[in-house]
């Protein structure tokens, strides 16, 4: 008798189990281990979990709070850049759900990432680059800086241009690797020369000094000078500068009078060469008649 009331307690014990389990739960368990739960009976929610076997809980943003926590391994990674340079890091890690994980950056502005874990360095400034995975994450930082000109070396010192010319003038900034290669270029007076991205246009006469200046204030200049071209048609010659128009037709009216010149000596000369050829003559007669008076008189004599 006292084993069949054992027997009966048991039984009840067991009915009575199963009846606090359907109604703390009323809903089926599904894949993921979890449960319905109508009536709050868990006091957790009308949804919770047994992944397991363990008590009842909740998945906090998708998490079980009973996997084991991820693994992530930083295998390389920059610690600084310069700006407009990119590279990419290494990363590893060990998951119950091999999701690969994401990346994020703290400033876009700063360090952006691309496909393939690429960080690519926008403008001066520091940020972090943090890895998420599962149910656990990582991060490093990464600071980014500017290389500065320490140079500038410009094609020419000085420039000679004929009006409405132009000519390019070539930069050369050291190092080669300087972020900013910006130029601002001026001109000291716009009415004789102009500049733009180097290329110089004459304007006007006279002169003019063209600055070129980096990003950190390093400045050279070039001096510029413009003259006007004036064409003489009487003598198919350019005069650049210096005479005027009625200076030159005076130089050509004085070499026209030399040339009158030269050609009224030359007659003179031939003119001169003739008398005295005549004179000569007339000496030779006197002398000759002196030498035949003295001969014949010699002749009385003898």
């Amino acid at each position: 008798m006292m084993k069949q009331r054992l027997c009966i307690i048991l039984v009840i014990c067991l009915i009575l189990a199963n009846i606090m389990t359907a109604y703390a739960h009323s809903g089926r368990t599904d894949s993921n281990g979890g449960h319905k739960d109508n009536k709050n009976a868990s006091g957790l929610g009308y949804y919770h979990y047994h992944c397991g076997g363990h008590p009842a809980h909740l998945h906090e943003e998708g998490i079980c709070q009973y996997d084991p926590i991820d693994t992530i391994a930083l295998l390389s990674y920059p610690e600084t850049l310069v700006v407009g340079e990119s590279e990419s890091f290494n990363y590893n890690i060990i998951s119950v759900k091999n999701n690969g994980g994401t990346v994020r950056s703290s400033n876009e502005d700063i360090i952006s990432v691309k496909a393939n874990n690429k960080l690519v360095a926008i403008k001066e400034g520091t940020a972090t680059i943090t890895i998420n995975s599962y149910n656990n994450k990582s991060s490093f930082s990464i600071t980014v800086v500017s290389i500065a000109a320490e140079s500038l070396i410009l094609s020419e010192k000085s420039i000679r241009l004929k009006l409405g010319e132009s000519e390019k003038i070539d930069v050369d900034i050291k190092p080669v690797n300087t972020t900013d290669k910006s130029i601002k270029w001026e001109s000291s007076d716009l009415n004789v020369a102009t500049v733009s991205s180097g290329l110089i246009k004459s304007v006007g006469t006279g002169k003019a000094t063209i600055s070129a200046t980096t990003s950190n204030n390093i400045t050279k200049t070039i001096e510029i000078s413009v003259y006007e071209e004036v064409k003489v048609e009487e003598t198919e010659k350019i005069i650049e500068t210096g005479n005027s128009i009625e200076e030159t037709e005076k130089i050509i009216e004085y070499s026209n009078s030399i040339d009158e010149t030269d050609e009224l000596l030359n007659s003179e000369k031939d003119n001169s060469d003739n008398s005295s050829i005549g004179d000569n003559v007339g000496i030779y007669a006197i002398i000759t008649v002196i030498l035949l008076f003295i001969l014949l008189k010699y002749k009385k004599v003898l």
